[in-house]
């Protein structure tokens, strides 16, 4: 084999790449360590492969012969400091870029995974910057978890939803007209790849399908092609843990909430990482108390419905939804002390309270 290819080119690729290549501390088979380039039937390719998730990028180049040859990850590296030259030339166990010369060797090609394409029944397709917002969800995945389940997002028609089982994110996309009958949840490790590949300003779109038995999916788009396995099981029914009516509601700014909220962050950490809060008429208070300081913050807001006495919550689960509202304005909607927070497509169960009291800090 030999190939001429783009400095610049390469070096992002590999750096894509190498999310998906295993490290010595997951396999000691050196094909896995490596990435594969392809220059065959006048296209150049470079694939990563951990078992779970296969990556295949097409890269621009010429071919002066055909072939193929691993690349080994610590030779990644070098090329990934290559500077003051434009072009590489790469062949088998030698590369050439400018005035320095390579050489470098590997497992034999046969030792590299094969890719099994078998993803050829069209789902729907997305457009970049839809398909980040519907993979923003993934926050509330699970990282690690017992049940795998909990550990990527699902996708039920038109609706992406993650959960750890403390909090639940959600999005709904009119704009797609998914044809997989069954729900699938996609690894979150691969929602993070796509979240890293995608370009939100791109008017392409990608085109998602899967196999037969789906337990496959293959995200295309521009010169990049992902096929993962699926994660196997049943999703909880999340339409039914969404309450429909609620009996009190708080309008926040959430810049403004955002920032109140950071100042008890020091002090929620101390403790068990717990805050409380309340509302009444025309306030929604928040407490944290560790061994030598105790905050209430008291924030006016508009306020509809009954009063509540105390409610306590993970610091880190509720600022985590905050942070991933799209909007200004929050409206944090109630059921009462044991029921969720419901905000902007997002949910937070609460955490159960000694007696069950506001620390009252500023009384």
């Amino acid at each position: 084999m030999k190939i001429s290819l783009s400095v610049s080119e390469l070096q992002d690729t590999i750096k894509k790449a190498q999310k998906v290549v295993m490290n010595s501390k997951q396999t000691k088979l050196p094909a896995l360590l490596s990435v594969k380039i392809s220059a065959l039937d006048n296209a150049i390719t470079m694939t990563a492969n951990n078992l779970n998730t296969v990556t295949v990028f097409t890269l621009f180049g010429s071919i002066q012969e055909q072939g193929e040859v691993l690349i080994p990850s610590d030779t990644l590296k070098l090329i990934s400091k290559l500077k003051n030259t434009n072009y590489i030339e790469i062949s088998e166990n030698l590369i050439i870029a400018g005035s320095k010369t390579l050489k470098f060797t590997s497992a034999t090609v046969d030792q590299f995974p094969i890719t099994n394409d078998t993803c050829t029944i069209p789902a729907f397709s997305i457009g970049h910057n839809e398909l980040i917002k519907s993979l923003s969800v993934n926050y509330a995945c699970a990282i690690e978890e017992n049940r795998p389940i909990f550990t990527g997002v699902c996708l039920n028609k038109n609706t992406f939803v993650a959960t750890d089982t403390h909090r639940m994110a959600w999005y709904y996309v009119e704009s797609i007209n998914n044809t997989i009958e069954k729900e699938i949840v996609i690894p979150l490790q691969v929602t993070k790849l796509l979240q890293s590949y995608l370009d939100k300003k791109s008017s392409l779109l990608v085109n998602v399908s899967i196999d037969k038995k789906q337990n496959h999916v293959k995200f295309e788009f521009h010169n990049t092609l992902i096929i993962s396995r699926l994660i196997e099981g049943a999703f909880p029914n999340f339409k039914q843990v969404i309450p429909q009516d609620f009996k009190t509601s708080v309008k926040l700014n959430v810049k403004k909430i955002l920032e109140e909220l950071s100042f008890l962050e020091d002090i929620a950490k101390q403790s068990d990482g717990t805050i409380t809060l309340g509302v009444d008429t025309e306030h929604i208070y928040f407490d944290a108390m560790a061994e030598n300081n105790a905050v209430t913050l008291t924030i006016d807001s508009v306020i509809t419905g009954s009063e509540i006495e105390c409610m306590g919550f993970s610091y880190k689960l509720l600022t985590e939804g905050l942070k991933n509202v799209e909007s200004e304005e929050v409206e944090l909607k109630f059921n009462g002390p044991y029921s969720p927070l419901c905000f902007e497509n997002a949910l937070v169960l609460p955490v159960r309270l000694p007696n069950m009291k506001r620390l009252n800090v500023a009384s």
